[in-house]
């Protein structure tokens, strides 16, 4: 992402969580307190700085009830540590940074994500990247991906607004050999799609979302 590289010998745990954008993307982490070693293999010009620098424990601290600090501080390493090594320095100064992985529902690409101070960006992974047949030529930032979830979100909920007892599970979805988007209503009580149609076409432009 960065740059710089720790080699973390610890129990893993890969986990599901919901992002600051409300998706499900998987997040792997140490286990809490079982890092038994850190070595630096690299560190950025960015965050070289962060070697000469005391630990900052303020994102780990834990409070009593009455509001006093508890001695035992969270995080996957146990805080406070007396003499920090660089290698727990660097991996305590980047503890605001996560890696995590997005599988859009739109295609079968795996895009490694980096979040950053609640920013997201993808970032190409040598192991956690994958591009499918149909986004082969898309950039590294997966910007037709990207494009094509947002649109069939978008739609999905233009759709559910024009029509409120329809529900997210009532509506499907399938792109063509050309990537062009089609909505089917499973719901037979729904009469007329030409509102539904009207409501996609004002919220994405017309032809862009065909319904059925």
């Amino acid at each position: 992402m960065c740059g710089c590289e720790i080699e973390i010998n610890a129990m893993w745990a890969v986990e599901a969580i919901t992002d600051e954008q409300g998706r499900k993307v998987s997040y792997q982490h140490p286990v809490p307190f079982t890092v038994q070693g850190l070595e630096i293999k690299n560190v950025c010009a960015d965050h070289q700085s962060i070697l000469s620098q005391p630990i900052d424990e303020t994102p780990f601290q834990d409070f009593n009830t009455d509001g006093t600090l508890r001695p035992q501080q969270r995080g996957y390493l146990k805080l406070p540590i007396a003499e920090p090594t660089d290698a727990e320095k660097l991996y305590v100064g980047m503890y605001s940074i996560r890696g995590q992985k997005f599988i859009p529902d739109t295609c079968e690409c795996e895009i490694y994500e980096i979040v950053e101070n609640g920013v997201i960006r993808a970032e190409k992974h040598p192991t956690q990247t994958k591009k499918c047949e149909c986004h082969e030529d898309d950039d590294d930032q997966h910007t037709e991906v990207y494009k094509e979830n947002i649109e069939k979100s978008k739609a999905i909920n233009a759709v559910m607004e024009a029509e409120t007892k329809l529900k997210a599970e009532d509506i499907r979805f399938s792109f063509d050999e050309d990537r062009n988007l089609t909505l089917i209503i499973n719901d037979t009580e729904v009469q007329d799609i030409t509102i539904l149609q009207d409501a996609v076409d004002d919220e994405l432009g017309i032809n862009k979302v065909r319904i059925m």
